[in-house]
């Protein structure tokens, strides 16, 4: 541990001089001593603050206290001031009089003795009556509106409340974004009727030929059920059937199994030490100087090691299962025949003959084509795919009405599509 002592700096009340080294117990600037409360605002350093306790003090920072001065050896011998309990000065340790009061074995003096001391006092040299120059007035840093520092008692306080105003803006903006998020998707929900006119309609209809065939196909033997194969009657109460022809073991999938040991090195954290620091406190000795206390601190730091370990060892293994080719039946398309028109009428669907193990099967497509003049993306195309005969033949061409158009560009139920009996553009 080390321990380094230095003068503080007062400022006087009586003249308004500042960063007045503790040494002096008179003011340099008008000679009025230091008083009591003076004594008490005392700090270690010019400007208030905490000293810079990673660094070492030196001269140009603090005033040392130099023992080899008469003021350096008497400040270390005589130790706190003694303040006179009539005018609060502050006097040294070891004085016999008051030297602002006069004051004898600290008793008030109204004799002549006390004019006559204080005269004296004022009349020889010293130190103080070296001219000075002025002070500077210290530069003030003014707050932002709203953030003074001084509006709370501690930096705890200072800390909450800001933390609390940032909460509640963040509520706020989120609750302001959540709410303009719903009505955005309110108003794209929202339709707009618009004119639109069927500028085209057309149908299809198909009739697909299709042939029951045998073949060949692989399959793990737990999903095949055997059976003989039932032919169709009139295209249907077929049975497709699976007839064996063949079955073999192979490899069905693969299980995990304990199959030994292995090593692994296996990561750990540590903290280890990897280097020091000075910590220091700074104590008031009462007499206008400080004694400032530093320690080593060790610094510690996370550090990766690894370590061997053993763990159980797991291997694949296959599991077995017996898979079979057989013959079965199925339906294959052999042909198709369409027929298509565009109207509102629809024709009827392609006849097709079919044979032993055949069969016929139709499917229909019907489709609408819409279009209408968006006020901002111009003219607009919408295919309606029916699903029915009825549902297609009362559409036809140039049949004009409205249809529901959503503030997103979509279409909205189409059931809402209004079209005016028997209009014609």
């Amino acid at each position: 541990m080390s321990t380094k002592t230095f003068w503080g700096y007062w400022d006087c009340t009586s003249c308004g001089g500042y960063d007045i080294s503790g040494e002096h117990k008179d003011c340099p600037s008008c000679g009025n001593p230091r008083e009591k409360d003076e004594l008490a605002k005392i700090r270690p350093n010019k400007r208030g603050y905490a000293l810079d306790l990673s660094k070492p003090v030196t001269a140009n920072v603090v005033d040392l206290v130099d023992r080899s001065t008469k003021a350096g050896a008497k400040a270390g011998k005589v130790g706190a001031d003694i303040l006179c309990k009539y005018c609060g000065t502050g006097n040294w340790g070891d004085a016999e009089n008051c030297v602002k009061c006069g004051a004898s074995d600290w008793e008030p003096q109204k004799s002549a003795d006390v004019i006559e001391f204080r005269k004296k006092l004022k009349s020889e040299p010293s130190e103080r009556d070296v001219p000075r120059p002025p002070p500077v007035e210290p530069t003030t840093v003014r707050p932002r509106p709203g953030w003074e520092r001084s509006n709370y008692d501690d930096w705890g306080d200072f800390k909450q409340k800001t933390e609390n105003k940032l909460k509640k803006v963040i509520a706020v903006s989120v609750a302001i974004l959540v709410a303009l998020g719903i009505s955005l998707l309110i108003w794209s929900q929202q339709m707009t009727d618009y004119p639109a006119e069927v500028i085209d309609t057309s149908w299809v209809r198909r009739t697909h030929l299709d042939q029951f065939e045998q073949t060949v196909k692989e399959n793990w033997e737990d999903n095949i059920r055997w059976r003989q194969p039932r032919m169709p009657v009139n295209g249907s109460g077929e049975d497709p059937g699976a007839v064996r022809i063949s079955c073999w073991s192979e490899i069905h999938h693969y299980v995990e199994v304990a199959c030994g040991t292995e090593t692994y090195e296996q990561p750990h954290t540590r903290r280890v030490q990897c280097g020091s620091h000075q910590e220091c406190s700074t104590s008031n000795n009462g007499d206008g100087s400080f004694t400032q206390n530093c320690r080593t601190v060790a610094d510690y730091c996370s550090e990766t090691y690894y370590t061997t370990e053993t763990r159980t060892k797991y291997c694949d293994e296959p599991v077995y299962d017996d898979k079979c080719k057989y013959k079965t039946w199925h339906w294959v398309e052999k042909s198709v025949k369409r027929n298509a028109g565009t109207g509102p009428e629809v024709g009827e669907f392609p006849k097709v003959s079919f044979g032993e193990l055949q069969r016929t099967r139709t499917s229909q497509d019907f489709e609408v084509l819409l279009q209408w003049e968006h006020r901002k993306k111009g003219k607009q195309e919408y295919l309606f795919e029916p699903t029915n005969p009825a549902g297609y033949s009362k559409w036809d061409k140039g049949q004009t009405g409205l249809i529901p158009v959503k503030n997103s560009g979509g279409i909205g139920e189409f059931n809402r599509l209004i079209f005016l009996e028997g209009s014609k553009k």
